[in-house]
């Protein structure tokens, strides 16, 4: 696929189904893709963390300006 095609089908997604649980499988795919994506001279650090406790989401939420999808999402 070339770059131009992926970014038109490129699309936001904050419609979450609370009870769909995401596959560990899919979300160590996922992590390990992201690790992939370039920095200039590997000088950005990048951290992921997987937030599945609903306190935290919650918290998370507060500090996002209140965007009610920081809190809903399934991770």
């Amino acid at each position: 696929m070339e770059f131009e095609q992926v970014i038109r089908k490129r699309r936001m997604i904050r419609d979450f189904d609370p009870h769909k649980q995401i596959p560990e499988k899919m979300i160590r795919k996922l992590l390990r893709n992201a690790h992939r994506e370039p920095s200039a001279g590997h000088t950005q650090v990048q951290e992921f963390i997987i937030v599945k406790d609903q306190t935290i989401k919650r918290k998370l939420r507060g500090v996002a300006v209140d965007q009610g999808h920081v809190e809903e999402a399934p991770i």
